[in-house]
C-alpha cells in the first residue's frame, strides 16, 4: 500500500478562492439566523461520542448541493454537480448507550456521462457510548456500519458494492466549548472486480461553540486518506446550529482541499427530536 499524507494534492491556488467563498457565505448565514445541543449534527460528518437518550428518535430531512462532485473510484470524466433532494434519516436511542442510525437520499446527478435522478445507497450504523465524560476523562464511543448497495450504479448514483466503516469517537467539553475527534477505518469494495478492497483511514476533528442562546457555531475538518484508488478526500466545513422547541435547524458550507474532493458543498437540515417512549 502506498502511503501519502492527507495534504498531498492540495493546491493553494485552488484552495484560497474557495476559503474566501466559504468565509463570506458563512457571514451571510450568520445574518440570516438567530446551549446545549443534541447528539445529532445533520449537516456535518463528525459523530458525538454521546448517544441519544433511550426512547428518543431524531427524524431528519436535509438538502445538499455538491459543486464538481467526485464519486468514489472516479474515472475523471464522471465529475459534475450532485443534489441530495432530499436526504431522509432517523436516529433511534435504543438505550442510553446505544443508538441506531438509518438514512438514504434521492439524488440528482449532472455530469458529462450521467444526467440521472434516483435513489442513493442506504446507510445503516450503530453507535455505542462506553464511557461518559467525567472530570478530565472525555466521553468515548464507537461508530460502525455499512453502506448498502441500493443505488443504480449504471446511473452513476452508487457503486453497487457494500462498504464498511468503523470509527472511534472522543468528545470533551472545555467550558462552554465542546471538541470532537473521530478516527477510523473505511473499507470500500472495488466496483467491477471480483475481489479487492480499498482500505483507508478516516479522520474528523470538530469544535462546537455557543454563540448566543439557541445558536451554535460548528467547524470541522474531515476526510479519508491512504487510498490506493484515488479516493483520498479532505474538506473543511463551517456552519450554524439553531434550536427551537423540539426542532433543530443546521446549515453548513464546505470547501474541498484536494483534487479528489468536491470544490464546495452547501447543506441545510431540519431535525425533529421526538421522545417516543
Amino acid at each position: 500500500m502506498q502511503y501519502r499524507t492527507i495534504t498531498q494534492g492540495i493546491s493553494s491556488s485552488r484552495t484560497r478562492p474557495r476559503v474566501r467563498y466559504l468565509t463570506s457565505s458563512f457571514l451571510l448565514l450568520c445574518f440570516c439566523l438567530g446551549s446545549a445541543y443534541p447528539a445529532t449534527f445533520q449537516s456535518f460528518e463528525f459523530q458525538d461520542a454521546n448517544t441519544l437518550p433511550g426512547g428518543q428518535i431524531d427524524l431528519m430531512l436535509s438538502l445538499s448541493y455538491f459543486q464538481n462532485y467526485v464519486p468514489q473510484f472516479s474515472t475523471g470524466n464522471d465529475q459534475g454537480t450532485l443534489y441530495e433532494i432530499p436526504r431522509i434519516g432517523a436516529n433511534f436511542g435504543v438505550t442510553d448507550n446505544v443508538e441506531i442510525q438509518v438514512d438514504w437520499a434521492m439524488l440528482r446527478l449532472n455530469s458529462p456521462v450521467h444526467k440521472e435522478y434516483g435513489i442513493g445507497d442506504v446507510r445503516v450504523f450503530t453507535k455505542i457510548n462506553f464511557l461518559k465524560e467525567n472530570g478530565n476523562m472525555p466521553a468515548m464511543g464507537v461508530h460502525f456500519g455499512v453502506k448498502v448497495p441500493s443505488a443504480d450504479d449504471r446511473k452513476g448514483l452508487g457503486t453497487n458494492r457494500t462498504d464498511i466503516f468503523v470509527s472511534g469517537l472522543v468528545t470533551k467539553g472545555f467550558g462552554s466549548i465542546t471538541a470532537h475527534l473521530n478516527l477510523g477505518w473505511a473499507n470500500l469494495d472495488v466496483p467491477n472486480a471480483f475481489t479487492g478492497q480499498d482500505d483507508m483511514l478516516s479522520f474528523n476533528a470538530a469544535i462546537v461553540i455557543p454563540v448566543v442562546e439557541h445558536l451554535n457555531l460548528v467547524t470541522e475538518i474531515a476526510g479519508q486518506t491512504h487510498s490506493e484508488e484515488n479516493n483520498d478526500q479532505a474538506r473543511i466545513r463551517v456552519g450554524l446550529q439553531y434550536f427551537w422547541k423540539d426542532l433543530t435547524l443546521d446549515t453548513s458550507i464546505a470547501a474541498g482541499l484536494n483534487k479528489n474532493t468536491e470544490d464546495y458543498q452547501i447543506g441545510a437540515g431540519l431535525t425533529y427530536h421526538w421522545k417516543a417512549f
